[in-house]
């Protein structure tokens, strides 16, 4: 079988694209005798490139095995380093872009030092470059790196790695490139059986989880992150959350269920601000919608709504990670489309205790959240007409009489009531079942009577 196949590899017919791997197998086998000309390799693999864009497909696919390994061959040699530095822009680009697609193409099934020595390019030359362009094919490489598997990484190796994805750039696509590579590498942490380990000389160590790894990669730089390039380090930290979550579910194959298991690590991000944080809130609200609610089937998406019930429960909850859950459950309630039943049994110890929260910031957001349950659920907007025009004549009566120790309390219970009822008038025309008549003529007595 071995003499039929190699007969039939001496019988494949020369092309321009076959001659050029000839070449460059020759190089390779000349190499022991004479180090490759990098001149030489260059104009090759220049043309190499171009070969591959104009001959057919059917007479590369003849070729391709006999090119990726000579190409192999020709990157463990490596380059001398004066080489490496005279290269230009372009050329580092290009030599990282098709070591991606090396990569891509065999998986985690290639030689153990190929990789080896992939992984030393990646981390010691490509992310250090001082071209944009360079690093962004380096942060490209390392997603690629971890994707197949990581072959060879440790825990050590996967930490470290994690830990050279910079935020500091000056070039944001260059962030935005980091970014995506850290979620890549702490979701392959995440799951140690997908980490490819390669046999080698030594004992096969069984693949090790990285712990604490959210923690000390996306959580703790969050909440430190200050100065003047504090909300590019945010945004950035925001995408590698999206990114990890989303490879979480859709390559490693999680149940949606297991996103909400995320919850507390990304609210933690708001738990140590006293006051609002704008940007650091929006942050956090993205994470929830796009990479916890937005892949969330319906049911997974009703047990959602239930945690974020028992967040604005907590006594431990700041003011903004309160704001956070609030205006979380209006985005899930309007893309759910309905009011679970079990949220409606709680309903009064969440969200309707908000209105009297000792933070405006978080009674405004409880009385936009009932207008979001009012406008998924009409048939509710009655029973909280009733209830807050009750609770204003209670609250106005309790501030007019009780100086005491109450009346800052009931002052803001008495704000949360009047937001309320402002936030369900503002809604009046988009209901499709109308609205109780009393409410706009209540809604003036009231102030009459103040």
């Amino acid at each position: 079988m071995a003499k039929k196949m190699s007969m039939r590899e001496n019988n494949i017919p020369l092309s321009q694209f076959g001659v050029l791997v000839a070449q460059l197998e020759s190089i390779v086998n000349s190499a022991a005798h004479k180090s490759p000309d990098p001149l030489l390799c260059f104009d090759l693999l220049s043309d190499l490139i171009s070969a591959i864009h104009d001959e057919p497909k059917e007479s590369i696919m003849l070729w391709q095995r006999k090119c990726e390994d000579a190409l192999y061959s020709l990157l463990v040699m490596g380059a001398r380093r004066p080489v490496r530095h005279l290269a230009s822009e372009y050329v580092r680009k290009e030599a990282l872009h098709m070591l991606q697609n090396a990569m891509e193409g065999c998986g985690g099934s290639a030689a153990a030092t190929a990789y080896t020595e992939a992984f030393r390019l990646i981390m010691r030359v490509g992310v250090v470059d001082k071209s944009s362009i360079v690093r962004i094919a380096a942060a490209r490489c390392l997603k690629t790196f971890a994707n197949v598997g990581g072959p060879g990484l440790g825990a050590a190796e996967l930490d470290s790695s994690a830990s050279t994805c910079a935020f500091n750039d000056p070039v944001s696509s260059v962030r935005d490139a980091f970014a995506e590579a850290l979620g890549a590498v702490l979701a392959l942490g995440m799951n140690p059986d997908a980490q490819v380990q390669l046999r080698g000389k030594g004992h096969l160590a069984s693949a090790k989880k990285l712990e604490d790894g959210l923690q000390k990669h996306l959580v703790s730089p969050f909440v430190k992150a200050c100065g003047v390039r504090s909300r590019d380090v945010r945004i950035c930290l925001t995408l590698a959350w999206v990114s990890f979550l989303q490879a979480i579910l859709l390559k490693y194959a999680h149940p949606d269920t297991e996103l909400q298991d995320f919850t507390s690590q990304v609210m933690d991000m708001l738990r140590v601000d006293t006051s609002i944080d704008a940007q650091a809130l929006a942050c956090v609200l993205y994470i929830l919608r796009v990479g916890l609610v937005d892949q969330m089937t319906e049911p997974t998406q009703r047990s959602f709504i239930a945690i974020l019930g028992k967040q604005l429960q907590s006594p431990d909850s700041s003011s903004p990670m309160k704001v956070a859950a609030l205006r979380t459950l209006s985005y899930t309630l309007k893309t759910l489309g309905e009011v679970p039943t079990e949220f409606r049994e709680v309903l009064d110890d969440t969200v309707v205790a908000a209105l009297s929260n000792s933070s405006q910031m978080v009674r405004v957001e409880a009385a936009l959240t009932l207008r979001a349950l009012a406008e998924v659920d009409p048939t509710c907007v009655s029973g909280l007409v009733s209830y807050g025009v009750t609770m204003l004549t209670a609250l106005r009566e309790s501030v007019a009489f009780d100086k005491g120790n109450s009346f800052k309390v009931d002052l803001d219970s008495l704000h949360g009531q009047a937001t309320l009822l402002a936030a369900l008038v503002s809604i009046l025309p988009k209901l499709p079942l109308g609205y109780p008549a009393r409410l706009p003529s209540q809604c003036l007595k009231f102030p009459r009577k103040c």
